[in-house]
């Protein structure tokens, strides 16, 4: 069982803690396999991409979702899919039998508003071992804030993207 403490509050229905949870994790009794609690930072690699997702909407307002491989120039495609947990993005259904997921994404009306800096969310998901959702945690922030950390990108100049590039 995990014990991630007492939550500080609760954010989009799920516990919030102001403080990640320090883990430093436990071996598996059955395979040794580390299992640990692991905050996912909503980075600036996931922010561009939220960006231009954005922009493809702007651009295109007839097309319902769009393939990470439009927006996705970093090549991070399994890290875009974090974003659900924070409600900004939802992924279209698979209908391919051969392929995992359909890698086709739509943001939603909350993952709008974060875009145009009228929302904010918890820094960090938290997730345990097999990516299972288990709260939040960190200061909230906004768009520019998890773009801008400790990077030269500037949010005011990725909005000014052109999703010609890419379609």
């Amino acid at each position: 069982m995990i014990d991630l403490g007492t939550p500080t509050g609760i954010w989009n229905g799920s516990a919030w803690y102001e403080e990640p949870p320090r883990d430093k994790g436990h071996a598996c009794g059955e395979c040794g396999r580390l299992l640990k609690i692991y905050q996912r930072r909503l980075s600036s690699s996931m922010s561009r991409g939220l960006i231009r997702l954005y922009l493809l909407g702007v651009k295109y307002p007839d097309r319902a979702a769009f393939h990470v491989k439009h927006f996705d120039k970093e090549g991070a495609r399994g890290e875009f899919g974090v974003l659900s947990c924070w409600g900004l993005v939802t992924e279209q259904p698979n209908s391919n039998p051969e392929k995992k997921t359909s890698g086709m994404w739509t943001l939603t009306e909350f993952g709008k508003s974060f875009i145009e800096l009228r929302e904010q969310v918890p820094l960090y998901a938290l997730l345990k071992w097999g990516s299972e959702f288990l709260g939040y945690a960190g200061p909230m922030v906004n768009l520019k804030a998890c773009l801008e950390h400790g990077n030269h990108f500037k949010y005011d100049d990725l909005m000014q993207w052109n999703p010609e590039e890419v379609l």
